[in-house]
């Protein structure tokens, strides 16, 4: 299974990253996220988590995007 990909030194920040990719980066640059943000997360993934087992559907697959925005559009 091919689980990374290969990024160079001048790729851009915005690549769609695979999970060994997240695993290295979460090492150098964690998740800062607010506790609310955490939570909401957590409740999403259950609920979605839920209607999949009630479907009898096993997906593995996340699609996490984080923007970073400025403090004065906040």
């Amino acid at each position: 299974m091919n689980r990374e990909i290969k990024l160079r030194k001048n790729s851009s920040r915005t690549k769609t990253l695979k999970d060994v990719n997240f695993m290295k980066l979460k090492k150098t640059e964690p998740l800062n996220l607010a506790e609310i943000d955490q939570q909401f997360i957590i409740k999403q993934l259950q609920q979605d988590t839920e209607f999949l087992r009630s479907q009898g559907i096993m997906d593995y697959s996340l699609l996490l995007a984080i923007e970073k925005r400025r403090a004065e559009s906040i």
